[in-house]
């Protein structure tokens, strides 16, 4: 662990004048101090909590809570070896606590990790040991290098599903796993309590991330919860895969919406198209009804006048017959009509006149 990260331990000596206590681990040493955070309630996520009151310190516990820009990890009921009893013959528990800023999330989660799979029991016992001016004292290099021995091999958003589910071995199991996966989810508020004596509907006001309670009956992990985050909490860190992922589907929505367009707009097109290419009615119909003889281009009329007859006054006057290619009906173009006095006629005095 860095050295901006506040390590904490609690042990007891093997006499009755050592009882246990809190010391801070630092690079020059370590001093009696109980951490703040501790000593009473916290708001949280709008809600006010003691996190010493959700666990019984005395079996193995998990408390892991966001306060703005701070993480803070405790856990207790961590059994010492064999030999570390205390002056009545009972067994020694262990209990550590650290608190960083939100940048060390790793280290949190290495730590948290090694807990649920009983690893950080053993790392614990080994960096404590009898003696010193407070019945106990710490390997404070050896404690700093606990959250570096998991080996985390993805770095991917939370599910920000609120779950919880009966503590069990295989449910603890299936935590450390998600963890190893996932990052904490960046929210305020509690995060994971593993605890034995806190019902599941505590849990759920609380709005606990990932809550394991010996009271909960359901060994299956219970979805109660989908949380939006609000802007306000989310650093940039984590926007930054958030934003690559609403930036892709708007470009998705964008990139289907142009593709509707376009369709819509050949789909138009086509249709404007085939209009035009439909012939209009009346002229297809004037088609129909020619027949073969009248279906002729223009350079094909022809004018065939008939041989013109001897004209009587009471003769009504013969006319020209004209074709046309667009019609059946043959038209018809009067002739001037001689009036009958200009006509000659067989009066005998009218013949002397013209002889004489």
């Amino acid at each position: 662990m860095e050295t901006k990260i506040d390590v904490y331990v609690q042990s007891r000596g093997l006499t009755q004048d050592h009882d246990y206590r809190w010391l801070k681990i630092e690079t020059n040493g370590q001093t009696p101090e109980i951490p703040t955070i501790l000593k009473g309630s916290i708001q949280a996520d709008g809600k006010r909590m003691v996190p010493v009151e959700l666990i019984d310190s005395q079996k193995f516990s998990i408390v892991l809570f966001r306060l703005a820009n701070e993480l803070t990890l405790l856990i207790t009921g961590l059994k010492a070896g064999e030999e570390r009893i205390d002056f009545a013959g009972r067994s020694i528990r262990n209990s550590l606590l650290i608190r960083g800023r939100y940048g060390y999330e790793k280290d949190f989660r290495g730590i948290l990790i090694r807990a649920l799979t009983e690893q950080l029991e053993l790392d614990l016992d080994r960096v404590i040991t009898s003696g010193g001016d407070y019945g106990f004292t710490v390997d404070k290099k050896a404690i700093r290098t606990l959250a570096k021995l998991e080996d985390l091999q993805f770095d991917t958003q939370a599910n920000h599903i609120d779950r919880i589910a009966k503590n069990t071995p295989e449910n603890r199991k299936d935590l450390a796993l998600e963890l190893r996966q996932n990052q904490l989810p960046n929210r305020e508020g509690l995060l994971v309590v593993v605890t034995s004596l806190k019902a599941g509907s505590v849990l759920e006001t609380m709005g606990v991330w990932r809550g394991l309670s010996n009271r909960i009956e359901s060994e299956i992990w219970q979805d109660y919860n989908k949380r939006i985050l609000p802007s306000s909490t989310v650093s940039r860190q984590s926007i930054l895969p958030v934003t690559h992922n609403q930036t892709q589907a708007k470009k998705g929505g964008l990139i289907l919406m142009i593709v509707l367009l376009l369709i819509i707009l050949v789909a138009i097109l086509a249709q404007i198209l085939q209009t035009r290419s439909i012939p209009q009615p009346e002229i297809q119909f004037r088609q129909e009804t020619l027949s073969p003889e009248a279906q002729i281009t223009p350079h094909e009329i022809q004018i065939q006048p008939e041989t013109a007859p001897t004209y009587t006054p009471e003769t009504q006057p013969e006319t020209w017959k004209i074709q046309t290619p667009t019609s059946n009906k043959i038209e018809t173009t009067p002739t001037p009509q001689i009036p009958p006095e200009t006509l000659p006629t067989n009066d005998e005095n009218s013949r002397e006149k013209l002889e004489n």
